[in-house]
């Protein structure tokens, strides 16, 4: 019998945990990167910290779940 449980928590942990990964490597080396590339197309280098966002908080709720 497949449980299909628990191949949906084994999917949230593998893409929240490398979406974390990619967070905590923004959260060391900072986000100038992205707001250069956010400057150059001319919009507001303060929506870099959505970054933050996207990249930390949201796969804490996906592997809260």
């Amino acid at each position: 019998m497949i449980n299909h449980d628990l191949g949906k928590l084994i999917l949230r942990l593998c893409v929240g945990g490398l979406m974390l990964f990619h967070g905590i490597f923004k959260l060391q080396y900072g986000i100038d990167g992205v707001s250069g590339l956010l400057e150059s197309k001319g919009l507001p280098t303060f929506m870099a910290y959505g970054v933050y966002v996207g990249e930390v908080l949201a796969p804490l709720l996906i592997l809260i779940g």
